[in-house]
């Protein structure tokens, strides 16, 4: 049963005290529990993406301090032939992806709002055309629910892909409860954790 006192106020208040929540979870990890939970999404991850040999266009994202980093595992993907989009975000909270496939350099990005690093690509992939997404967000639950930090960008581009949608976390991220969610957040067909990988097959077609 959901927490009864979450009727008493908005969805969107909910999902602000959820985020500063997850926030302060996410703050008390070490650089080493980062480092090392990361090496092991990534490794699951890896593994999800060959059992699935039809996806070849990915997207990505470039990692936040907080968020995994699977820079090392993209580098791998690509090394094996898949082809990697990272998103660029634009007005009115909309977002592209744009290839980039030069090993990650550094050079290829740029820092953009919030600190976040957006790749210099102009080579714009459509939504329809990416056979999966890896997408980061601040807590997550078994329900194939995601929150994500508020701005929406990964909703409304999700709503637009018929990709598989893979959620990327660290175990603390994952909810015991049910998030709370509305009509235009999008489910996950995968959530892959250090602990383990969660699938969601009635999202997949």
């Amino acid at each position: 049963m959901g927490n009864p006192l979450r009727s008493e106020i908005s969805i969107s208040e909910q999902k602000d005290h959820l985020r500063a929540d997850f926030k302060a979870k996410l703050s008390l990890l070490s650089k080493d529990q980062i480092d090392q939970g990361s090496e092991k999404i990534a490794k699951k991850l890896e593994s999800l993406i060959e059992q699935n040999s039809t996806w070849q266009k990915l997207g990505a994202f470039y990692p936040l301090a907080s968020e995994p980093n699977l820079l090392s595992v993209y580098k791998r993907l690509l090394k094996k032939n898949k082809t990697l989009f990272f998103p660029k975000t634009r007005e009115a909270g909309e977002m592209d992806f744009y290839n980039v496939s030069d090993d990650l350099e550094l050079s290829s990005f740029q820092k953009a709002k919030l600190n976040i690093m957006e790749p210099r690509s102009e080579q714009k992939v459509q939504a329809s055309s990416l056979q999966c997404l890896i997408i980061p967000g601040l807590a997550f639950d078994e329900n194939a629910n995601r929150l994500g930090r508020g701005a929406g960008f990964y909703d409304r581009y999700l709503a637009n892909t018929k990709g598989a949608k893979i959620g990327v976390a660290f175990s603390e991220q994952v909810s015991k409860e049910d998030l709370v969610w509305d009509e235009f957040d999008q489910k996950l067909d995968f959530l892959v954790t250090d602990e383990k990988v969660y699938h969601w097959e009635r999202m997949l077609k």
